[in-house]
């Protein structure tokens, strides 16, 4: 039986789908896998949550460098953004607005899990990125004589390290605005950093929970890290974290604009300093 023009074209078709699918099914059996679902998912996420900024007139007022800007392995290729809406807002118990920029460590070469997900990597439960919260209420995060809350603070890092990150890996256990406020915590004022003066530097020391826990079934936050690593131990342990924040509030914008970086080892805490939030762009 002779085929005609149109019945060569939708045998071509179909065969190049065959094809796509079983390469498709083939990758998903492979570590690469992950990293690029990572990578696709929080670039939609991105594009959404810009679109959004954009139809509430809304633009973000820092721009920070990703792990493309060094030559090592060491954050992930694209910050993130994150815009929690009301959620947040009922977790504060009136309107305020927050945005979320966050990054994560790399996928090393041939692992399915991000160096967040390993705890033999200095990026083990790591992040850095930056808070814009408006508060109609006025400067977020300030005391009456002007001075950094460190409750704001604990507030906030609780809600996002509990509530969004340990919350999406299937963590039940919180870091409580206790576990930071009983931590060590100095603050020093009028610091210029990332090209402007008048901000606030915080370093604190508190307790938190690290990200590496056996797996046992898909969880939400696994779109983004991928899996965790075959291991033994305790799932989501104790571990002390180190963070560092500079505050400062932006009166073109009407917020109040964090800094930030957490990790579990001091220096990669000083390199992230020196080499991702110094480096900063705030725009006016």
């Amino acid at each position: 039986m002779k085929l005609g023009k149109w019945g060569r074209r939708l045998l071509v078709l179909a065969a190049a789908l065959l094809l796509l699918t079983l390469a498709f099914a083939i990758f998903r059996q492979t570590p690469y896998y992950f990293h690029g679902r990572s990578y696709v998912v929080l670039k939609a996420a991105n594009i959404a949550d810009s679109v959004s900024a954009i139809r509430q007139k809304d633009k973000l007022c820092v721009r920070l460098p990703n792990g493309r800007s060094t030559p090592e392995t060491d954050w992930s290729p694209q910050v993130s953004v994150f815009r929690p809406g009301e959620n947040f807002a009922a977790y504060m118990g009136h309107e305020v607005d927050l945005t979320i920029l966050y990054n994560f460590g790399a996928f090393a070469w041939g692992n399915s899990f991000s160096s967040a997900l390993d705890p033999n990597s200095p990026y083990y439960s790591a992040c850095y990125g930056a808070y814009i919260v408006k508060d109609p209420q006025g400067p977020f995060g300030f005391t009456a004589e002007g001075e950094a809350d460190p409750r704001m603070l604990a507030l906030i890092t609780s809600y996002d390290l509990s509530d969004l990150v340990l919350r999406s890996l299937g963590c039940t256990n919180r870091v409580t605005v206790n576990d930071f406020l009983s931590g060590d915590y100095a603050a020093e004022k009028n610091v210029t950093f990332a090209g402007l003066s008048g901000w606030i530097r915080m370093d604190c020391v508190f307790a938190g929970r690290g990200f590496w826990h056996s797996y046992q079934q898909n969880q939400w936050g696994y779109l983004q890290l991928g899996i965790p690593p075959e291991g033994d131990g305790e799932d989501f342990p104790l571990l002390t974290l180190y963070g560092r924040v500079y505050m400062r509030y932006l009166d073109d914008h009407g917020v109040t604009l964090y800094l930030y970086v957490v990790t579990a080892d001091r220096q990669t805490l000083e390199d992230c300093d020196r080499r991702f939030l110094s480096r900063a762009e705030v725009l006016s």
